[in-house]
């Protein structure tokens, strides 16, 4: 039972890989063909492992994706950044997956 507890302990670290950044938003709006949520930002994702680098997506159907859009067309509006903590290997599309997201004050 320690060997499972000792593997566990290895390996959890290494999948958590919480980030957090203050971006621009350069781009606000929605994805049909994949039916996504988007914000598109002025500079690029730090340590991103997915293919768009200045993208952050959440499916449609996520709990949280007409906030997402609303906080970041306030960010957008107000001319403020947008923080947000995302794990760089999570993709949802070609965009990088949001876990937290506020405005910046």
């Amino acid at each position: 039972m320690k060997g499972y507890f000792m593997i566990a302990a290895l390996v959890l670290p290494a999948t958590l890989q919480a980030e957090q950044a203050d971006f621009s938003v350069y781009s606000v709006g929605t994805n049909k063909i994949n039916n996504t949520v988007f914000v598109e930002t002025i500079s690029p994702i730090p340590n991103n492992y997915c293919n768009d680098n200045n993208l952050f997506q959440l499916t449609v159907d996520d709990v949280d994706a007409n906030r997402f859009l609303s906080v970041a067309l306030a960010a957008q509006v107000q001319g403020i950044k947008l923080t947000i903590d995302y794990d760089p290997a999570i993709c949802v599309g070609d965009g990088t997956a949001v876990q937290i997201f506020k405005l910046k004050s």
